[in-house]
């Protein structure tokens, strides 16, 4: 159903692009198409991410894994995003950053870190800044990422961790697996 609907507004808007001989019609036709595939291309690549988890639980690959280092790639990674949303990430890391290693599936971590970081841009308001933070506290290895978006109301911070749950209050486009992803990476590690 997820990947059907958006197919059929992509058919239904190339026919209107096809048949009107109004060129403004025609852009904001072959906009709609654009933005489609880019929701779709989201999708696509948030159920490989989910296939990728499913498929770690029998072949977790620990090894050292360098936090710094892993958020500071995963920034790089949404960059394009984040020009798209004209939305700022800044990064702090702590002063003992370069000691931050733990062991760890890379891979799973990435995921995790990558979802909670790309739902922050996603949901910031233009203009606004992503705030990423990778800390050692008691022992313990903190990623933060705060975010100048509406937030999630807490009736649906449960349901925002399953699978396809969209919040009504959140801006179209998404697929609803971006918290699902992270929440299953989670258990997994």
């Amino acid at each position: 159903h997820e990947l059907k609907t958006p197919l059929a507004g992509r058919k239904t808007q190339a026919q209107v692009a096809m048949r009107s001989t109004d060129p403004e019609v025609q852009q904001q036709a072959l906009r709609r198409i654009e933005q489609s595939v880019d929701r779709t291309s989201r999708m696509a690549k948030q159920l490989i991410d989910l296939a990728a988890v499913d498929a770690t639980e029998a072949q977790a690959v620990k090894s050292g894994v360098d936090i710094p280092r892993l958020v500071l790639d995963v920034i790089q990674e949404l960059e394009p995003l984040r020009r798209a949303r004209e939305v700022e990430i800044t990064c702090q890391l702590s002063e003992e950053a370069d000691r931050i290693l733990i062991e760890a599936d890379r891979s799973l971590l990435r995921l995790a870190i990558r979802n909670v970081m790309e739902n922050a841009v996603q949901h910031s308001p233009k203009g606004s800044t992503v705030e990423c933070r990778a800390e050692l506290a008691n022992g313990k290895v903190n990623v933060v990422v705060i975010d100048e978006g509406a937030g999630i109301a807490m009736e649906e911070q449960e349901r925002v961790l399953q699978r396809f749950y969209r919040s009504p209050r959140s801006e179209p486009g998404g697929s609803g697996l971006g918290l699902a992803i992270v929440k299953m990476a989670v258990d997994r590690l």
